[in-house]
């Protein structure tokens, strides 16, 4: 059985100036807004939701359409959309009146809840199978190092600070969550189906706990699968059978997007032809993906290519070995037409560059160096970036709409 996926895509607004602009009400009220794009929690952002397809094929189209009319509505507005945190160029606004968004400012701190709410990703919503959901969530979670080392956007953090390939997920995990370090951090694999619901159940009462609220009104904002944070939620709730919900993607250029969820879909689909069989190695360094056989890197060996991975993304060594080990396993589990959507991955292993590396390549061949960037110099790394924003549309498009796109 192959898997559907849908995706939810978070992008940021900016002007000309390459410059955040609060003009989300705007756009989200447009009436060629036909649902799909909501609100997030910055009035900078949107979020451009997909139906759920099973092959990437059928999902570029559905993405593309929506991002072509996106495209159409902002220019209206005077802005145009682009894939990447907030870096210091303007200034990004919380909806802070948002019933969710008072217990995350009460819960964390409005410090940490602003950084929070200045980053943007990609979550991906694969099918849960029938059988074996300790398998597919422990193959799921030994991706993760690759889901940033291959998409990250966010070399930035929101007050200019450079230094780490990923900001993004070392924001979350290590900053954001740290005193509720069963939030944040990387989970252990699983043992049985039933460890992941008590998981949930933890994370809801932690936030219970100091909500100030009874649990008749915290239940009415949160449930046990949305609370707080996880790299990967299980949503019993979303589909026939549910989806796993991966968090853990930079908002990227459309043709690095697909090629990272064509690498997920292909291993998942592949597994499933052997029930989700999974083995994790008892020995660090060890991992094996062949037919028949799926050996999961020790945790050790997985926290090391995490730290690494936000460090470096592609740049380490470790990293584009495991890549290089999983591809042709993936690549294996596509169907032959959505096969070409690796490319781009394949394509890091020879450059072994991300979006995050492009973008500080561009501004030290300006000359700006040190460790903070002004404001005026984040705006050219948006600016940057909406160019390879728009590069993957102009790829992806297949009847020449986007010959219509702002420059």
């Amino acid at each position: 059985m192959k898997s559907k996926i849908g995706l939810e895509i978070e992008l940021e607004l900016m002007n000309s100036d390459g410059k955040v602009e609060n003009v989300a009400t705007n756009v989200l009220t447009d009436p060629r807004n036909d649902g799909s794009w909501v609100a997030e929690t910055r009035f900078c952002q949107v979020e451009v939701n997909s139906r759920a397809s099973s092959s990437i094929r059928d999902l570029e189209a559905e993405v593309i359409r929506q991002l072509l009319i996106l495209e159409e509505v902002c220019a209206d507005h005077g802005v145009v959309p682009i894939a990447a945190s907030e870096f210091g160029a303007g200034q990004g606004r919380s909806n802070v009146v948002k019933p969710r968004e008072v217990i995350y400012q009460r819960v964390l701190g409005s410090t940490l809840a602003e950084a929070l709410n200045s980053i943007s990703g990609v979550h991906a919503h694969i099918d849960q199978m029938e059988v074996n959901k300790t398998g597919q969530y422990n193959l799921l979670l030994a991706l993760d190092p690759l889901s940033y080392a291959t998409t990250s956007t966010s070399p930035i953090l929101f007050d200019g600070t450079n230094g780490l390939n990923c900001h993004r997920v070392n924001l979350v995990r290590n900053v954001v969550y740290r005193n509720f370090p069963s939030h944040g951090e990387l989970p252990e694999y699983l043992t049985d189906d039933a460890q992941e619901i008590i998981r949930q159940r933890k994370r809801f009462d932690d936030w219970l706990k100091v909500s100030g609220l009874s649990e008749e009104e915290f239940a009415k904002l949160f449930t046990l699968d949305n609370t707080g944070y996880s790299p990967i939620r299980r949503r019993d709730g979303i589909g026939k059978n549910g989806t796993w919900e991966v968090r853990t993607f930079d908002s990227a250029p459309l043709d690095i997007i697909l090629g990272i969820v064509a690498l997920y879909k292909g291993i998942y689909d592949h597994a499933a032809e052997t029930g989700f069989n999974v083995e994790i190695s008892n020995r660090p360094g060890e991992y094996r993906f062949e037919e028949g056989r799926i050996i999961l890197p020790h945790f050790s060996t997985l926290k090391d290519m995490e730290r690494k991975a936000i460090r470096f993304g592609m740049k380490d060594q470790q990293v584009v070995d495991y890549l290089r080990a999983i591809l042709p396993f993936a690549e294996t589990g596509l169907e032959e037409g959505d096969r070409k959507y690796l490319d781009p991955v394949k394509e890091s292993l020879v450059t072994t560059d991300n979006p995050a590396d492009r973008v500080m390549q561009y501004l030290r061949s300006l000359g700006l160096e040190g460790e903070k960037f002004t404001p005026e110099q984040t705006a050219l790394a948006n600016l940057f970036l909406r160019k390879e924003y728009l590069s993957a549309i102009r790829k992806s498009s297949e009847n020449g709409t986007t010959q219509r796109l702002v420059a």
